[in-house]
């Protein structure tokens, strides 16, 4: 098999999988970091008997492998784009897959990175500069031969802070001097690389082709087996069939909006990952999901612990989930239906999809609000699940709205500087609108009229 017979799929699904490896990484990073305000080097996570150091380890051993997954999934692209050098793109990122699991291994000793070191100490060091070397490499790499010129545009202002932010903080850490300013140097850079990871990933999926009909029946078939799974031995089954029925009413819009538009495969990913979320929490009824059995399991440490939480929030994780879901979607689907061009044009069905999340939000926790008035007090809390929080609602919806404006800011990175962002949204799901005679004229148009 060459590189162009690999199926479009399979290099969709690696991508999407270390984006999703890649955001979390980040996101849990920056928690840690929220958490540990005495901790000016990262690698002062991961220090033996911290209860950071677990959950530390694992986000680091997780990084290596989107790391991995991600120069899997860049190489055959890399391959097309007729620029040798950027073969050496993947390879940077599986060595920089090696010095994230070395970091993650290999925990530093209080003093680190300052002398006396332990051999310990050394190893750390030394993984810790071939991650961000390769990293650094890669970003010089894509900035010099990439044939995206917003994707290098985005690499060379990565690599002038994360350069720089290198070189001040290796200078600093190498003299004993580092202290805060070392610390806030080295967030810099990783702030800087996952925003770029983030860019590179969202700019270099391929375009999805027209038939998708395998890729959606797959993600049926997983999804009507995540939903039959919650309904094992449900603790709750009657508040459980409440929440199903939201599910229902959303499947059936979904389908209804899809015979008529046709969602794309990776709006529909988006869509039924957020259901799947949620009929996954109202197994537990949001308020008892054991995630912190779950990171026990996996780190040794419950993540409430290592996060200082009192409270369980999966259903915050829910409702950012539902704000990337349904911009994502309305986004994609109306994107194929606007003939207007340019950058305006997209703004405008951007803070459309915006004010559908905030508005639908509302009226949902409007809708929570009224069950205290047909329910019993016990009842409501059972379903609505405030945890004794009086700005839950005002958190849910903050929360959704963060959601959109992250879905709407990797709509505007997908699309960024191409002919037009929305006609480019277009043409990975042409079969949207081949009956249309505007969209069949501008199809037929020499790449340099469009």
């Amino acid at each position: 098999m060459t590189m162009r017979q690999i199926p479009t799929g399979l290099e969709r699904f690696l991508f999407a999988c270390s984006a999703v490896v890649v955001t979390a990484d980040g996101l849990a990073l920056g928690l840690l970091t929220l958490t540990e305000h005495g901790s000016f080097y990262l690698s002062h996570l991961g220090i033996a008997g911290r209860p950071t150091a677990g959950l530390f380890h694992a986000v680091l051993s997780t990084l290596a492998v989107g790391l991995a997954v991600t120069a899997a999934a860049l190489f055959p692209s890399s391959w097309r784009s007729g620029q040798r050098m950027m073969l050496l793109v993947p390879g940077c990122l599986v060595l920089a897959a090696v010095g994230a699991t070395g970091v993650g291994t290999m925990p530093c000793s209080a003093g680190c990175p300052f002398p006396p070191p332990t051999a310990t100490d050394l190893a750390h060091v030394a993984s810790a500069v071939l991650l961000f070397g390769s990293v650094i490499a890669a970003m010089l790499l894509v900035g010099l031969y990439s044939p995206d010129r917003g994707l290098r545009a985005v690499s060379w202002g990565a690599l002038a802070v994360s350069g720089q932010g290198a070189i001040v903080a290796g200078a600093m850490g190498l003299t004993g001097n580092a202290g805060v300013l070392g610390g806030a140097f080295q967030h810099l850079i990783v702030v800087a690389a996952f925003g770029w990871f983030f860019v590179l990933i969202v700019r270099s999926v391929p375009a999805a082709p027209a038939s998708s009909g395998a890729a959606l029946t797959w993600m049926f078939l997983f999804f009507a087996v995540v939903a039959a799974a919650t309904w094992w031995q449900p603790p709750w089954p009657l508040v459980q069939a409440w929440h199903a029925g939201i599910t229902v009413v959303a499947l059936v819009i979904l389908g209804l909006v899809h015979r008529r538009r046709s969602i794309p495969t990776s709006a529909w990913a988006g869509a039924l990952g957020f259901l799947a979320l949620h009929l996954l929490a109202s197994r537990w009824l949001y308020s008892h999901v054991p995630y912190e059995v779950w990171s026990r399991a996996l780190t040794g440490v419950p993540l409430g612990e290592a996060l200082g939480w009192e409270r369980n929030h999966f259903d915050r994780l829910v409702h950012f989930s539902y704000g990337v879901a349904v911009t994502w979607v309305f986004a994609r689907t109306v994107a194929g239906h606007w003939h207007s061009s340019g950058r305006r044009a997209a703004q405008g069905v951007l803070l459309v999809a915006v004010g559908v999340v905030l508005s639908t939000s509302v009226l949902y926790e409007l809708a929570e609000w009224s069950l205290y008035s047909v329910a019993s007090p016990a009842s409501a809390e059972m379903y609505n699940g405030l945890q004794g929080d009086v700005w839950d609602a005002h958190k849910d919806m903050a929360l959704a709205l963060l959601g959109s404006i992250g879905a709407s800011g990797a709509f505007l990175i997908r699309y960024w500087g191409r002919a037009s962002m929305l006609r480019a949204a277009v043409l990975e799901n042409p079969r949207r609108l081949c009956c249309e005679e505007p969209f069949l004229r501008w199809r037929d148009q020499p790449l340099g009229a469009r």
